[in-house]
């Protein structure tokens, strides 16, 4: 996964980790594309969002043209790209729009100057969402769209006096996950259709719906990312729900040194499991959060490291990670063959010309 919303990332750092992905076999790109801090995205339904909420509307924003020939540089080489639009949370961008999207927060019986995430007990938000991602599912003609859903506050909900209104006439009482099941069901059914059996795109959620309550029959797959992943795995395929794993890859979080090697020894081949279950593992993906990642470090912060990633999804050996070290160092003088500035990581040694 990259993040263009922390920082923007340019199109020909994007395509070289592309070129990357397809050296390991790693065959899907994971686009965060928004967030709180930036909407880098240029719609044609509402261009003002990507205009007022980019960092600069000339030059860190990605137009249809250029992401058209991103996707089809990454089909040449083998890669599926997956956009995610997060919502509700992290979209205090939206809030630019002359469009009441978000939640106004209450302090009391008068409202706040502060928001929340997206409102969902009104009709627009999802008259809104359905222009947007009928937008996106045109552009990204992939089978799978993620949604977003962490980190979803339920204060400012709690606070306003409309939506506790829309909990009581709906028999929630003050029980927020079902207003947050709610709101997912009634956007998948929005872009999707009403009968989910009959979806050809299967939407993705972050593994906090999930755990918020979210049981609807629908083909979503849930996106596992918090550590302690094995328990949650397990109620997430018993349930019947696919599920992808990126719990122990969070690029962004590993240190220096040794730390590497932890990324390596996680291994899917450990969860204990009926092979219904397994069958519902789809795959893993490899995090890299972009609130310390820019043009400048995106390639030395992921590479060759993502390939112990790469390895562990692939391989069902698991070798000895000393064993590894020395094919993870291979690589990195491939790749600065290359001219790709692949970080050291495993230690002393030298790159022959």
């Amino acid at each position: 996964m990259i993040d263009t919303a922390r920082h923007f990332l340019s199109i020909s750092e994007i395509e070289k980790m592309i070129d990357a992905m397809s050296m390991v076999k790693m065959n899907t790109l994971h686009w965060h594309v928004t967030d709180d801090e930036s909407f880098p995205y240029s719609f044609f339904s509402y261009p003002e969002l990507s205009t007022w909420g980019s960092y600069d509307d000339k030059s860190t924003v990605y137009l249809p043209d250029e992401v058209n020939a991103l996707l089809e540089y990454a089909r040449l080489r083998g890669v599926r790209v997956i956009p995610e639009f997060q919502t509700p949370a992290h979209t205090m961008r939206w809030n630019l729009l002359n469009i009441p999207l978000l939640t106004r927060c209450f302090k009391g019986d008068e409202p706040d100057f502060a928001y929340g995430p997206m409102n969902p007990t009104e009709n627009i938000t999802y008259t809104f969402l359905s222009r947007i991602f009928n937008e996106v599912l045109t552009a990204f003609p992939d089978s799978m769209i993620h949604l977003g859903g962490s980190d979803v506050s339920y204060d400012c909900w709690k606070s306003n006096p409309f939506i506790r209104n829309f909990m009581n006439d709906n028999g929630y009482g003050d029980d927020y996950t079902k207003l947050e099941s709610y709101y997912f069901q009634r956007l998948m059914t929005t872009i999707l259709g009403a009968n989910s059996s009959e979806w050809t795109t299967s939407p993705i959620v972050w593994q906090d719906v999930f755990e918020n309550g979210f049981r609807e029959e629908t083909p979503v797959v849930i996106h596992l990312y918090k550590p302690d992943w094995a328990q949650i795995l397990d109620e997430v395929t018993k349930t019947g729900y696919r599920a992808i794993l990126s719990s122990c890859w969070d690029l962004s979080a590993v240190e220096p040194g040794d730390d590497w090697k932890k990324v390596y020894e996680c291994d899917l081949i450990s969860f204990e499991a009926t092979d219904e279950q397994l069958s519902l593992i789809i795959g893993g993906e490899a995090l890299l959060w972009g609130q310390y990642i820019d043009d400048a470090n995106l390639f030395t912060e992921t590479w060759p490291l993502a390939a112990a990633v790469a390895e562990r999804l692939w391989s069902q050996e698991q070798s000895e990670t000393d064993e590894f070290a020395q094919r993870l160092h291979q690589l990195r003088c491939q790749m600065l063959k290359r001219g790709w500035p692949a970080q050291v990581i495993t230690g002393p040694g030298f790159c022959y010309p």
